[in-house]
């Protein structure tokens, strides 16, 4: 018993006795017991005015789930890697998230960060998207510096080439980037590190930070934060 009509754009909405009466570009208008508004992310085109034509107020909608652009040099060619152990957080938003993190050429994704930029996409877009970024590549070990654990990867494997012995199932370029960036030797043996390399790749491991500088455009977002603010909408039926 439904009935669809195509190319007739609504232009107003109105409540009657018991009911709704719409509008479109062309045609009579059509009535009916319930209004269903569906604005779209963007507030479809007249979407917004009808809603506050009906007395709710619109909070400007924000990009939502998107991913974070960067410049750090860590990252530089290690588009597709996927490290599904790790979490991330923005400490200065006290935010944190987990299920992992993807390096993608339009920025660092996965899970984890997605969910980061949805919680806090107001508060991005009010910083301009600039913000420090942690990233746990191993976040069963948790927060704090994972020193014993690589003393103890020391103590059993003393002979192997650190840079090629990744640790928790990175992938070797990630971990090859980590060691780097903790100012290990590339040729450098896990008896030869002493107490602050070791500490240095532990902060790397678990504690990587990251300058992001903007966010990933898309010519449509998926996700936008705005709209009807919650408040004014009953969830138990959504009226």
């Amino acid at each position: 018993g439904v009935r669809i009509h195509t190319e007739a754009a609504v232009t107003e909405a109105s409540a009657t006795t018991g009911g709704f009466r719409v509008w479109a570009k062309s045609g009579p208008p059509h009535e009916g017991d319930v209004l269903l508004l569906a604005t779209g992310g963007q507030g479809g085109g007249s979407g917004y005015a009808i809603a506050r034509h009906f007395g709710h107020s619109i909070v400007e909608p924000v990009p939502a789930i998107t991913l974070l652009q960067t410049r750090d040099a860590r990252l530089r060619k290690l588009s597709g890697i996927d490290v599904p152990s790790a979490s991330a957080r923005i400490p200065e938003l006290g935010l944190e998230a987990t299920g992992g993190v993807s390096l993608l050429p339009q920025g660092i994704g996965g899970p984890a960060v997605l969910e980061l930029s949805s919680r806090a996409a107001r508060d991005l877009t009010a910083r301009d998207y600039i913000c420090l970024l942690e990233i746990n590549w191993a976040s069963h070990l948790g927060n704090s510096q994972p020193t014993r654990q690589l003393r103890e990867v020391q103590a059993a494997h003393p002979k192997r080439v650190v840079a090629a012995d990744p640790l928790y199932n990175l992938p070797p370029q990630l971990w090859e980037r980590l060691v780097e960036a903790a100012k290990v030797p590339a040729d450098a043996r896990w008896s030869g590190l002493g107490n602050p390399q070791l500490q240095a790749l532990a902060g790397q491991l678990v504690n990587t930070r990251i300058k992001v500088n903007g966010r990933a455009v898309n010519k449509a977002e998926w996700v936008s934060s705005g709209g009807v603010p919650l408040e004014e909408i009953a969830p138990e039926s959504m009226e």
